[in-house]
């Protein structure tokens, strides 16, 4: 068959047209795939940055909440402009804490965790908290709402009804908690609310009358132990025992209802509503007693006896703010006892 050079050239041309449209459609193709490798190289870096600042917001949210555990998170920390970062404190399990550092950036959300132990907070977040024994007597029981627990140095023993779970010291280091009086005395004074007796009986003669106020008992061994029965909203303290005979105790701000160096007991129907911080014993030998809020009872015997009907209604916000309080009095450090991340692709 013979081509005439007309024909030659026509078929010229189709080569190199086609020639021309596979070398186009290679190249889009490859342009394709590399912008593909492009945009996952950009969501591997996004997301790994995500990772990284996650992580470092987690790390200053737990040095924020070393230095103070009522620290509850921030909602904006400046790290990088093109993710939002932040730090979410949470309950886990009792007695501890998730801490949670979240970077926010386009399509990406990464999510590193702290499971953190501080155990200087521990006494502060139970309903009650009894540094050696908690004896239950028999009468109508202990009740404790709100999920709140009761943890127990030594021994419980429990020849009463009870609803609630006992926590037992032996996982846990942890101290006493502590409340600075003189720093506590100090705030009442410079709020315009301290007021003090040297002589308990002054001081209870004074109670009945006067309300908002921080009251302080600066008699130690009385000849006869206060004993009150009245109607107070404020903040008694006090350097020897107290029996509370009946009435209800509100608290005032951030102090606590009752902090006694002595011991405590309540031998009658009461309310009392706020903190109460005892440094001796505290025992209960009669009546209706309802605590909303919580129950410290430390001392080098610690025994706290309860019988008669006991109601505390747990609330876990009364003691975070409270003047005087101690944070940091435990010898160890806050542990991290579990690390671990979440992701997840928005």
């Amino acid at each position: 068959m013979i081509i005439k050079n007309k024909d030659k050239g026509i078929i010229s041309i189709a080569m190199v047209f086609g020639v021309g449209f596979f070398a186009l459609s290679l190249a889009l193709t490859m342009a394709v795939k590399n912008l593909a490798e492009t945009a996952k190289n950009s969501d591997s870096k996004r997301g790994s940055e995500a990772f990284y600042l996650s992580e470092s917001a987690m790390r200053e949210g737990y040095y924020q909440y070393k230095k103070d555990p009522s620290y509850s998170g921030d909602n904006s920390i400046s790290l990088n402009k093109n993710f939002l970062t932040r730090t979410v404190i949470s309950n886990d399990e009792w007695p501890y804490k998730k801490l949670l550092g979240i970077a926010d950036g386009k399509n990406t959300h990464r999510e590193t965790v702290y499971k953190i132990e501080f155990p200087e907070s521990i006494p502060f977040d139970c309903a009650i908290y009894s540094n050696n024994n908690l004896r239950i007597n028999g009468g109508n029981g202990l009740n404790v709402t709100n999920g709140g627990k009761i943890f127990v140095r030594n021994n419980f023993i429990n020849k009463g009804n009870i609803n609630v779970e006992v926590v037992n010291s032996s996982p846990f280091d942890i101290p006493n908690p502590e409340i600075d009086i003189e720093e506590y005395l100090t705030k009442a004074e410079n709020d315009g609310l301290l007021v003090s007796f040297a002589k308990a009986e002054d001081a209870i003669d004074h109670l009945g009358e006067n309300n908002n106020e921080v009251l302080y008992i600066e008699e130690s061994n009385p000849k006869k132990d206060p004993k009150l029965n009245t109607n107070f909203t404020g903040s008694l303290v006090t350097e020897s025992n107290l029996e509370i005979n009946g009435g209800t105790y509100n608290a005032i701000n951030n102090y606590a209802t009752f902090i006694v160096n002595g011991d405590l007991k309540f031998s009658g129907d009461s309310t009392i509503n706020g903190i109460v911080f005892v440094k001796g014993e505290t025992n209960f030998t009669g009546g209706n007693t309802t605590i909303n809020g919580s129950l410290i009872s430390l001392g080098e015997i610690g025994l706290l006896t309860l019988g008669g009907s006991v109601t505390i209604n747990y609330n876990s916000s009364d003691w975070k703010n409270l003047a005087g309080l101690q944070y940091l009095v435990a010898s160890s450090s806050p542990k991290i006892i579990q690390w671990l991340e979440q992701l997840n692709i928005l």
